[in-house]
């Protein structure tokens, strides 16, 4: 320790400069390290949560323009019913897994389309092509359409559609659904 003294009249003044001692920066050091690790973890998990957040937001934007369209289409179709290719019963209240109609672009009656659920995925069948309209990220595990007022004229035609899943590929991080919307028939008068 170095000591500076300053001679006055009156008094002798001792001021001893001192600075930091290797343990004490060593301490600082660590307590510093320690704090930013704990920092650096937060943002990281903060950063994580909100990938898991912008990629189930993607994948259940992929299925609400997927009933957006299924929902077009069953509104401007006509000859709903429960069951492939037109076979089955038109009313269906107690519900069915895949509605067939004829769209309203269909040429002659023969022209059907066909919503239904195969290996975990809504497949549309147009008669020509076949396509998944769900996304990979989405495994549908039921898919039932009830529809209601097709043997009354006087009554417009109703499509229930219900449909669950999850969506997400790792157990760990998926997020479960029910969705429902209802479908009336567009009059064409």
């Amino acid at each position: 320790m170095i000591k500076i003294s300053y001679k006055s009249n009156k008094k002798n003044y001792s001021f001893p400069t001192r600075g930091f001692s290797l343990v004490e920066i060593l301490v600082a050091l660590s307590i510093f390290s320690i704090v930013m690790t704990i920092g650096t973890a937060a943002v990281l998990v903060i950063v994580d949560a909100n990938q898991k957040s912008q990629s189930l937001g993607s994948v259940m934007t992929n299925l609400n323009i997927a009933l957006e369209g299924m929902s077009k289409n069953i509104r401007t179709g006509i000859n709903y019913h429960c069951g492939g290719a037109g076979v089955g019963q038109d009313d269906c209240t107690f519900g069915g897994p895949s509605l067939t109609f004829q769209p309203s672009s269909a040429s002659d009656s023969s022209d059907r389309t066909t919503y239904s659920l195969t290996n975990g995925k809504i497949i549309k069948d147009d008669g020509v092509t076949t396509e998944d309209i769900t996304s990979p990220e989405i495994t549908v595990s039921s898919l039932i359409f009830y529809v209601l007022g097709t043997d009354d004229p006087a009554f417009q035609p109703i499509v229930h559609i219900v449909i669950r899943g999850s969506a997400g590929v790792k157990e760990e991080t998926k997020t479960f659904f029910n969705l429902q919307t209802s479908v009336s028939q567009r009059l064409v008068l």
